[in-house]
């Protein structure tokens, strides 16, 4: 439950943000740039938060694995 509270505050933080982006008075290229490195930063950390939560419950460690496979299909 706690985990689940934190991502969903990492995916809050994330959309507010872009929203905040995508209403600046800049060029697209430049807002489509930093929209880019915004996600890759906090997609990082979630993986950071994801292994954490691994090495802290290994019993979580399948379901974890099947989310990072999916992450990285993504990419």
């Amino acid at each position: 439950m706690k985990y689940q509270t934190l991502i969903a505050f990492l995916g809050g933080a994330v959309v507010g943000a872009a929203t905040a982006l995508l209403f600046a008075p800049e060029k697209g290229s430049t807002t489509r740039k930093k929209i880019k490195k915004m996600v890759k930063k906090e997609r990082d950390k979630l993986r950071d938060t994801l292994n954490s939560v691994r090495k802290e419950h290994p019993e979580l460690e399948e379901k974890i694995e099947r989310m990072l496979a999916e992450d990285n299909k993504m990419e």
